[in-house]
């Protein structure tokens, strides 16, 4: 401007924050540095939060500052957010579906070679003169579902015992000699005692036929049982038939024995095992 060397002096304060205006009319506002520059501001009673939006003109609230929820000055008090505390779903109980339930029985007492076809009596209180004696052992199932089984042999002779028996795959084989042949047979059955129409007796390699070998032999189906209503029992059984031969020289003692362990697999059939 032109040089005027008698201003007129104002009473304003020069505010070195604010626009350079020597005649700017002092206000009371009181200077926020963290709120834009504006020196006309009007005064508010609103604490400064550092965490919200600057707004210095937000109206207070009671309610109490969340760190831990968005930021918002304005939110109305709610309880208070515990990160302490781990909420628990409510547990929800699975549907269970068919079970296998099947039991196996141990009534058929020991398998007794009898090579000199003498008679043995069984814990039934029948004698029998078979090569191979053995009663049937009873599988009663309450599943409902159909069952398919799946069956095993393990087989062993301790020679520490001092047994000499001879495991052979059939009865030829086991003419003479401390051999002998014995194999499984499956059917079903038609009461806890392991009574059948379908005992057979002899050897044809029939899918329910299991020959004993020394270790494990493979595991394959030997029947499929039917459903039960879960209270009426449907019956299978199994038990051991074979030769025994007669060796030239010496005799068969008690010490002559074997061990013949049975393993099942039981399937719910159109489920799965």
């Amino acid at each position: 401007s032109s040089s005027n060397p008698t201003p007129t002096p104002t009473k304003s304060t020069f505010n070195p924050f604010a626009p350079s205006n020597p005649t700017a009319t002092p206000t009371t506002a009181a200077f926020n540095p963290f709120a834009p520059s504006n020196p006309t501001a009007t005064p508010t009673t609103a604490a400064f939060n550092p965490f919200a939006p600057s707004n210095p003109t937000a109206t207070p609230t009671t309610a109490a500052f969340n760190p831990f929820a968005p930021s918002n000055p304005t939110a109305t008090p709610t309880t208070a957010f515990n990160p302490f505390v781990t909420v628990t779903p409510t547990p929800t109980t699975a549907p269970i579906g068919p079970v296998i339930k099947v039991d196996i029985s141990s009534r058929g007492g020991p398998l007794v070679i009898n090579p000199y076809r003498l008679p043995v009596e069984m814990d039934d209180g029948n004698s029998y003169t078979d090569a191979i004696v053995n009663l049937p052992e009873v599988l009663t199932s309450y599943t409902k579902t159909r069952l398919e089984v799946k069956a095993k042999l393990i087989s062993a002779v301790n020679p520490f015992t001092g047994s000499e028996v001879q495991l052979v795959n059939s009865a030829e084989a086991a003419k003479d000699g401390k051999k002998a042949f014995i194999f499984f047979e499956f059917v079903h059955a038609t009461d806890d005692t392991g009574s059948s129409n379908d005992w057979d007796g002899e050897y044809h390699n029939y899918y329910n036929q299991l020959v004993a070998k020394l270790g494990t032999t493979a595991e394959k189906k030997v029947m499929t049982l039917d459903a039960s209503d879960g209270e009426t029992p449907v019956y299978g059984a199994f038990r051991a038939f074979g030769a025994a031969g007669i060796p030239k020289t010496g005799m068969w003692t008690d010490a002559d024995t074997v061990n013949i362990q049975v393993a099942f697999t039981f399937t719910m059939v159109g489920i799965g095992s």
